[in-house]
């Protein structure tokens, strides 16, 4: 257990109710944009290495390599993903900003993907490529998020733990 992390009840350690959340990937979101008769859509990646003290939630949301909306990351913050983590010890917090907690080395990576077909969105299709968020923004295709959403907890004032919680004397590695 890292220093700082939340302690967990006999009843959660044994039942470890860690969850990766819903994800609907080919549903619309409001980032999604038809321009020149492109279609553009954004999702999102949890990235970042797993270590040996990695958590939970880190390690399966990794594990798990889903795709995301930022919809469905913000609705994680109203679900018990990641217990304990947030405001006071509370079962939930910003998913979308904080990812894993407090010193958390992950964020989330921003995808953004092109189609010329009216068809429906379809993440693992070979229609819609993967495509540089710069060259999308050539062609007037802009999604700007807040700083927060790529940044790692463990790179934010305080190291990404919430001012109500417990904040660490110094930077604590991975």
């Amino acid at each position: 257990m890292l220093a700082n992390e939340p302690k967990k009840s006999f009843l959660s350690r044994l039942i470890n109710l860690v969850s990766t959340g819903d994800n609907r990937p080919n549903i619309t979101s409001e980032q999604d944009e038809v321009i020149d008769g492109i279609k553009f859509i954004t999702r999102y990646v949890y990235a970042g290495k797993v270590h040996e003290n990695t958590r939970e939630f880190c390690r399966r949301m990794i594990a798990a390599n889903k795709i995301y909306r930022k919809e469905d990351i913000i609705n994680m913050g109203s679900e018990a993903v990641n217990k304990g983590w947030g405001p006071e010890g509370a079962d939930n917090y910003s998913i979308w900003f904080y990812k894993g907690g407090g010193n958390c080395h992950h964020r989330w990576n921003k995808r953004v993907y092109a189609t010329f077909s009216g068809k429906a969105i379809d993440v693992n299709s070979k229609e819609l490529k993967q495509i540089a968020s710069r060259k999308a923004e050539k062609f007037g295709y802009v999604i700007k998020n807040p700083k927060l959403v790529s940044t790692r907890p463990v790179d934010m004032p305080n190291y990404g733990f919430l001012p109500s919680n417990p904040q660490p004397k110094r930077k604590i590695t991975r």
